[in-house]
């Protein structure tokens, strides 16, 4: 008796495990780029605000250093479907940042930028088009770092990658 109920709380457990991976990889991949400035925090805040203005922001608490934006949807060209390689019908894409600002020791921190990208499109079957994750866009990270580098720049701060 002890051993189907050491077995059946051992199925309970995996299965928990199992459906707790399951839903962690629905938002698929992200990608993640990081820096380190020596600039006191306000200044990156700032910074970090004004390089993801074209972002629409969800959440901003300064004092956890967290930004997180909204999606951001945009046209991109669909792939071929087919047999005769017609093109989608609203193919576009959408990103969300969030992006954390921590301090490391006086007048040093650390930013953290995180990209998720989704993908609206044919897919087949029962659901013709929907969200579906795809790779995230290194190109995308490195424009905002380079934003917000540019910014810092100004402000003398030493940004190190």
């Amino acid at each position: 008796m002890a051993k189907y109920s050491l077995l059946k709380s051992s199925i309970l457990l995996l299965s928990g495990f199992a459906l707790l991976s399951a839903c962690s990889t629905l938002s698929g991949p992200s990608l993640t780029a990081e820096r380190y400035m020596a600039c006191p925090q306000d200044a990156v805040w700032k910074g970090a605000l004004e390089a993801l203005e074209y972002y629409p922001i969800s959440e901003k608490d300064q004092s956890a250093g967290l930004i997180e934006t909204d999606w951001r949807i945009q046209p991109v060209a669909g792939r071929p479907y087919g047999i005769m390689g017609r093109e989608g019908l609203g193919d576009k894409e959408r990103s969300r940042l969030t992006l954390s600002v921590k301090p490391i020791q006086e007048g040093v921190v650390a930013l953290t930028l995180t990209e998720r990208r989704q993908h609206w499109g044919f897919r087949g079957g029962a659901r013709l088009y929907e969200w579906y994750p795809v790779e995230p866009s290194q190109e995308a990270l490195n424009s905002v770092m380079n934003q917000l580098t540019e910014t810092l720049d100004k402000q003398e701060c030493i940004v190190e990658s």
